[in-house]
């Protein structure tokens, strides 16, 4: 996939917008921001099926948050296009083997250090693309507050994407700000560094009230930083229930 400035990077459709950056580039750091529901942590998935099992491209996912067995449901789930509700409790063979077969790496720990994720992204030396959910679950080096922390592991991101050629995605949350408004990137939660140490930030929100607690939303997509070129925006309807975005065309992610 070539950017229109000539830059050129693992192509994938699973993103919105992710065109506009040229793809998965090699030493970029790119930030998915937006406030829980917002459907961050779907997409990070929904890129993990396209990208790692469909184009068997090396993945390494560090999930803070969710177990292995969570994350591979949720990935099975984009693959097959259902709900992670209406996957079999006990999965068949054929459906693991969807993902064993994949060169996919999934680290579970909720206390992971900024100087693990550097190790075992060493120890796998041929990965292309990392993903980390979510920035602000990260351990960082000793600092006199979380902000300078979350800077110097931003920082340190940044670094690994660019020393070891590959694509690092970061999924971050933003500051308590209405719900309703646009983000700015000011709202990226504990840090300027973030904004200074990524190639692209891409914020997920939505307008609508009570959004958190409905099934379907307007969600727009903005490319607020483009690092290589230039800014974007583009409007979905989110279905909550099977994390799926479909766009005017009625192409669905």
């Amino acid at each position: 996939m070539a950017h229109d400035n000539g830059r050129e990077g693992i192509p994938t459709g699973a993103i919105p917008l992710f065109g506009k950056i040229g793809g998965l580039v090699a030493g970029d750091q790119i930030t998915l921001a937006g406030r829980p529901g917002m459907l961050k942590s779907s997409l990070g998935w929904n890129l993990s099926a396209d990208v790692c099992v469909k184009r068997k491209v090396p993945t390494i996912i560090f999930s803070l948050e969710m177990t292995k067995e969570q994350v591979g449901r949720s990935i099975l789930a984009k693959l097959e296009g259902v709900a992670v509700s209406d996957l079999p409790r006990v999965l068949d063979k054929a459906r693991l083997d969807k993902i064993s077969n994949s060169p996919i790496r999934m680290i579970e720990k909720s206390n992971t250090s900024i100087e693990q994720i550097e190790r075992i992204t060493r120890h796998y030396s041929d990965s292309r693309l990392v993903i980390v959910d979510h920035l602000q679950r990260v351990e960082g080096p000793r600092a006199e507050n979380r902000n300078l922390q979350v800077g110097q592991i931003a920082r340190r991101l940044k670094g690994m994407a660019k020393d070891r050629s590959l694509t690092v995605v970061t999924l971050c949350q933003l500051n308590r700000v209405d719900e309703c408004e646009e983000p700015s990137l000011s709202a990226l939660r504990d840090s300027g560094e973030i904004e200074q140490e990524s190639d692209a930030i891409i914020f997920l929100w939505s307008s609508e009230k009570d959004n958190r607690i409905k099934r379907m939303i307007n969600l727009t997509m903005t490319l607020a930083k483009n690092r290589h070129g230039s800014t974007a925006r583009d409007t979905f309807r989110a279905d909550k229930a099977l994390k799926t975005l479909t766009d005017i065309y009625g192409e669905v992610y």
